[in-house]
């Protein structure tokens, strides 16, 4: 993350900084845990932001995401990086923040809503996500 707020402007320090101000703005979700950042998961195919593991050892990934439309680019590929996680057994695991005033405000008009839940629609899910618990509850 420090690298990232020394990239130079541009949207990875922009991101680096959103993540700063959520922990600020959010911070006791995170008193007295362990933080992790950048950390790898699926083997490596993608990383979270933020791996937050607390005093009772559960365990919380968050996401920050600093964009200018909604739904953000790669939506469904990000989200279901999350969802087929295999550290992830409940949906309250998963915390994506927005960062708002960059979406300006026409952010839920009933178009960027119909489109968030077209990307939504287009979450297929494997075997692997198909068998755990959360997806029983969450998706059928």
């Amino acid at each position: 993350m420090i690298g990232d707020l020394n990239h130079g402007g541009g949207n990875i320090s922009v991101g680096a900084g959103w993540v700063l101000r959520g922990i600020s703005n959010k911070r006791d979700d995170f008193r007295d845990a362990l933080l992790e950042f950048e950390v790898p998961v699926n083997s490596g195919s993608g990383r979270i932001d933020i791996k937050v593991t607390d005093a009772d050892d559960y365990t919380t990934f968050y996401e920050f995401k600093t964009i200018g439309k909604l739904p953000p680019g790669d939506f469904v590929k990000q989200f279901t990086r999350d969802l087929v996680n295999g550290d992830v057994s409940s949906l309250d695991q998963i915390r994506w923040h927005f960062e708002g005033k960059t979406l300006g405000k026409k952010v839920f008009t009933g178009e960027d809503k119909r489109k968030l839940l077209e990307e939504l629609g287009k979450i297929e899910f494997d075997d692997k996500a198909k068998g755990r618990n959360f997806y029983k509850k969450a998706w059928s």
